[in-house]
C-alpha cells in the first residue's frame, strides 16, 4: 500500500509542477526598455561570475529581507539584488543598516507601469507571480 500512496503522491506533484509551470509560461512577460533600464545596471554591477541572486520583496517582508541580507554580508556575498515589489521596499534598505561588505542594491521596476490596478496581489495568485517571473 505504502509503495501505491507514494506513486499518488509522486503524480499530484507532477499534476501540480505542470499547472505551476503552465500558468508562469502563459503570464510571462518581456521587460520594457524602462525596467531594463532599471534592473541591468544593478545586476551588471552586481553579477560575479555571471551569477546574481534576485531576492523579490515588500514591505511587509522588510524585517526578514534585511536578516537574510546581514547574513549574507558576514559570509562576504555581495551578489544580490533587492527586486521591491512595492514602492515603500526600497527606502528602509537604501537607507543602510549596518552592512560591511555590501552597499544596498533595490530597484522598483514596476513604478511606472503597475501589474494590479485592483488593489492588494496575494501569495500563488496570477499577479505575484507575473511580477515575480518578470
Amino acid at each position: 500500500m505504502a509503495p501505491l500512496l507514494l506513486l499518488l503522491a509522486a503524480t499530484n506533484a507532477l499534476k501540480n509542477r505542470s499547472a505551476t509551470l503552465a500558468m508562469a509560461a502563459a503570464l510571462q512577460v518581456t521587460l520594457d526598455e524602462t525596467m531594463t533600464s532599471l534592473v541591468d545596471p544593478l545586476v551588471a554591477a552586481r553579477a560575479r561570475d555571471g551569477v546574481v541572486v534576485p531576492l523579490f520583496s515588500n514591505l511587509g517582508f522588510v524585517p526578514f529581507l534585511k536578516n537574510l541580507l546581514c547574513s549574507m554580508d558576514r559570509v562576504r556575498v555581495s551578489n544580490w539584488v533587492v527586486i521591491a515589489l512595492d514602492n515603500s521596499t526600497c527606502a528602509p534598505i537604501r537607507g543602510g543598516f549596518g552592512l560591511a561588505y555590501a552597499s544596498p542594491a533595490c530597484v522598483f521596476p514596476y513604478a511606472h507601469r503597475p501589474l494590479t490596478t485592483q488593489g492588494a496581489a496575494s501569495y500563488r495568485t496570477a499577479k505575484i507571480i507575473r511580477m515575480v517571473i518578470r
